[in-house]
């Protein structure tokens, strides 16, 4: 029974909660059942995010233990803390959340708030408290953390810190980065409280799920490190990793991006490029470039020095292809010393009326999951692959179909698909066999579609080898 069809009973056979807790490093462990503490009768099912909780430092409520949990409560799937204000003696669960809670976080802010972070696609959500998880308020996306509805991680680097401490707001994330399949596992740093997110470093561009992140020390000495244990390669694997800020290569820097009213098919375009230094001191000259599509040019643009809390905007010349048409996402970097600081912004582009047609198709396989076939092995065992379909073209795509060594891909066709449209499919499918097993396996797929003039478009992609353990 999942969580969307559990029903408020009070069977003991069927859900409770039970904390476990160590006086002696670990050494050994005691049990106890607080589900009559923390479950209101009228809530189905429960279950506890997976990660950590946490402990505030600040306030009058330092001190004060808060787990994360999931609840089905009439009817809707909502988010509530569970608090302990005499160290795990006692326990209380705060009020449901709205609708639209899952897996989730929390982290204590630098003024005392938490904020918490929910697992949704295609962004995170976020709410904030003002008592300490009792009560939240209403969620909001957070489009600056794309999620596949995943489980992530939210700590502070410095936990320990007051809240005047030039480090007091400098929060880690964890997930996912992919609007629609578990992969592109991402670190990102914010300066202010989370309110931007301008650091950022791919851990694995593959598929990988679910992590969380704990501070290694207090966050202020010369080099103080972060672990993360994280999922990878269809969850067949558990890995821990730790890091520094070298290793992020960041700068508390806020990039924002914004593009002209008017983007223009085949013209150049100017760009503004805003950066602000949040950092408590002089930040050199330095350098903004663009990411962008295929096919689009820019050219670097000069960032002056900027002092702590000053911004400044450049112009940056985008040169658009003619045959660029719908919503398209430019990246902006910007680069001081050997450190980076991001920022993205989303426009669109008008179809240009001279445009020659040029359809195009593309294909992402991604491992998913592995299912067992019982306890002989891997032999025989089913891969499940998530694939994405684009169309990055100018035209639309008519009897749209993947073929190549994945079973069940015909579920993965589609009548059209406009420009600049995606979708993902969730039904190919690989059953191991003993070459799979010796020498890894990689997908390769071809997608085809029609174009309008009825010639047929295709594109022959292979996915990343997977070691099968």
């Amino acid at each position: 029974m999942g969580l969307l069809s559990s029903l408020p009973v009070s069977d003991p056979a069927i859900q409770q909660t039970d904390y476990s807790y160590s006086d002696d490093d670990g050494l050994t462990w005691k049990h106890r059942r607080i589900t009559a503490q923390i479950k209101d009768p009228a809530w189905a099912g429960m279950f506890a995010a997976s990660g950590e909780g946490i402990q505030l430092r600040q306030g009058p409520r330092k001190g004060r233990l808060i787990q994360q949990y999931a609840v089905r409560a009439d009817g809707a799937n909502r988010v509530v803390s569970v608090y302990s204000d005499d160290h795990g003696e006692t326990w209380k669960a705060g009020t449901p959340t709205a609708g639209g809670g899952d897996e989730n976080k929390t982290v204590e802010l630098s003024d005392g708030r938490i904020l918490l972070n929910n697992r949704s696609a295609p962004y995170r959500t976020i709410a904030h408290s003002t008592d300490g998880g009792v009560t939240y308020g209403p969620f909001q996306r957070d489009t600056a953390l794309p999620d596949p509805a995943n489980n992530g991680s939210i700590t502070r680097f410095a936990p320990d810190v007051p809240g005047d401490h030039p480090r007091s707001k400098w929060l880690l994330f964890s997930n996912t980065e992919d609007t629609g399949i578990r992969r592109n596992l991402t670190v990102k740093m914010s300066c202010d409280d989370g309110k931007t997110w301008p650091v950022r470093k791919v851990v694995a561009t593959g598929a990988s799920a679910y992590s969380t992140l704990t501070p290694l020390s207090d966050g202020t000495g010369p080099d103080p490190r972060v672990g993360m244990l994280w999922e990878r390669q269809g969850y067949q694997h558990i890995s821990y990793s730790s890091f520094d800020l070298k290793w992020l290569g960041g700068v508390c820097a806020p990039v924002t991006v914004t593009a002209p009213a008017q983007v223009k098919a085949g013209e150049k375009n100017q760009f503004d490029v805003r950066v602000v230094n949040q950092n408590d001191r002089p930040l050199p000259a330095g350098t903004v470039n663009l990411d962008l599509p295929e096919g689009w040019t820019s050219t670097a643009a000069a960032m002056p020095a900027l002092n702590p809390g000053q911004g400044a905007t450049v112009k940056v010349t985008v040169d658009v292809p003619l045959t660029a048409v719908g919503t398209h996402t430019a990246k902006g970097v910007y680069s001081v010393r050997d450190a980076h600081a991001y920022g993205t912004g989303t426009f669109r582009v008008a179809a240009a009326a001279d445009a020659p047609a040029t359809p195009k198709i593309s294909a992402l396989p991604v491992l998913d999951n592995l299912q067992a076939a019982g306890a002989a092995g891997p032999v025989g065992d089913t891969m499940v692959y998530w694939t994405r379909v684009s169309n990055p073209g100018n035209t639309t795509l008519t009897d749209v179909r993947l073929n190549g060594d994945l079973t069940d891909l015909t579920a993965c066709g589609a009548a059209t698909l406009a420009p600049g449209a995606d979708y993902v499919c969730k039904s190919g499918r690989r059953t191991v066999t003993r070459t799979d097993l010796d020498q890894g396996f990689a997908p390769r797929l071809t997608v085809s579609a029609t174009a309008p003039d009825g010639t047929e478009v295709s594109t022959a992609v292979t996915g990343d080898r997977i070691d099968i353990h």
